[in-house]
This record gives structure tokens, sequence and C-alpha cells, in this order.
């Protein structure tokens, strides 16, 4: 629960995020490391009470398994884009223009970060 909390970036909300998640690094960074820590126990609270579940209908065990294992794939997602978010940030924040502090070239960022 603490995790889940801790694991909201105050920084990635709001008007300016791009200066606002380059600013409070460390608040991203910490919502990164949380999401992570809370995908073991979405997992393992579906393989946990999967044995419970089978007892009374096999078939709602197994929707309910496969869908903590799915709200556990999006949570490694949600880390990238924080992360994507934060290296964005960095850099429009770091630019001389003032079209790359309020977003610039979007594309052209995405683009470097794939091949990167």
């Amino acid at each position: 629960m603490a995790a889940e909390v801790a694991s909201v970036a105050p920084s990635a909300d709001g008007d300016d995020v791009l200066v606002e998640a380059a600013a409070h690094r460390r608040h991203v960074i910490r919502a990164a490391l949380c999401q992570l820590a809370m995908l073991p126990p979405s997992v393992g609270i579906a393989v946990v009470l999967y044995p419970l579940l089978r007892r009374h209908d096999e078939g709602m065990a197994l929707g309910i398994v496969a869908a903590r294992i799915t709200a556990g794939l999006f949570l490694p997602i949600g880390v990238v884009l924080l992360l994507v978010l934060l290296t964005l940030s960095e850099e429009s924040v770091a630019g001389d223009k003032p079209a790359d502090r309020t977003g610039g070239c979007w594309p052209g960022h995405c683009a470097r970060l794939a091949t990167w």
C-alpha cells in the first residue's frame, strides 16, 4: 500500500510537466522504483489466491489470475514512461531554445530515444 501511494509522481502532473519533472528528478525516480516494487505483490497475490479460488470456480480463479498478471504488465510500462518523461524533461530544460523548454520537437526526442 505504501509503495502504491509513493508511486504517484506529482511532478508528472500539471501544466509544465517537463520543467517540473526535471526540477523534481528524485520524485520521479522514487515513483518509478515504487512501481517496480509493486510488481511482485501484484502478481504474487494472484498466484497465492488461485488455489483457494479454484475450489469454488476454476474459471473465476483463472480470470482473476489473468487480470492481476495483466495489471502487473502495465507497471513496467509505467516505469519506462516515467523514465522517458524524465529524460525528455532534462533535455528540454537543458536546451537553449525556448521551443525546447515547452516541449520542442516530441517526434525528434522520441526518435533519439528509440535509437539510443
